[in-house]
């Protein structure tokens, strides 16, 4: 039982408004909710941090940061054949930063990278073939490192080829 002056209340006010139409789920299309949290948008932005960093990095040249941020719990073969974000966009600054590592005089550091020698030893042929097209100076510097000078010649031929056909004008 209502009180006795909120039917007449309701009815002075006239008809109740239109509630808006639903949604599959139940909810009000017309609300905004960008402010509640979205993991896909949070996916987005953590990938946004992710590439930022690796970028600030490399511009840096903090190879050890770069190293740790790319391999985060990875390992080379897994972002190499992971999937294709992985691959694309975490992969190269791994292998550049497992690289400049190498590279660096102290055998401590060296041992410690080792893994990029058995990323590169166990890779197959379309995975050499990738890393030629995509990475051949990279290529050419652990050769160079590895003293391998027929293969660091090969591969520095390819990256100024590379470079040739990118710089040539139309």
């Amino acid at each position: 039982p209502e009180p006795a002056g909120a039917a007449q209340q309701q009815h002075q006010s006239g008809p109740s408004p239109k509630r808006p139409r639903l949604g599959k789920m139940g909810k009000d299309p017309t609300v905004d909710t960008n402010f509640l949290p979205d993991r896909e948008r949070e996916m987005e932005e953590e990938e946004l941090w992710q590439q930022s960093l690796l970028r600030c990095c490399n511009e840096l040249t903090d190879w050890h940061t770069m190293c740790d941020s790319a391999m985060h719990e990875t390992t080379l073969h897994k972002l190499f054949t992971e999937d294709n974000y992985s691959l694309e966009y975490v992969f190269p600054y791994a292998f550049r930063a497992k690289l400049k590592l190498v590279l660096q005089e102290d055998v401590a550091e060296q041992r410690k990278h080792q893994d990029l020698v058995k990323f590169l030893q166990d890779l197959d042929p379309d995975g050499k073939k990738y890393l030629e097209q995509g990475f051949c100076l990279e290529m050419a510097l652990f050769n160079l490192h590895q003293k391998d000078f027929n293969a660091a010649k090969y591969y520095a031929h390819m990256a100024i080829q590379k470079y040739l056909m990118v710089s040539q004008p139309e």
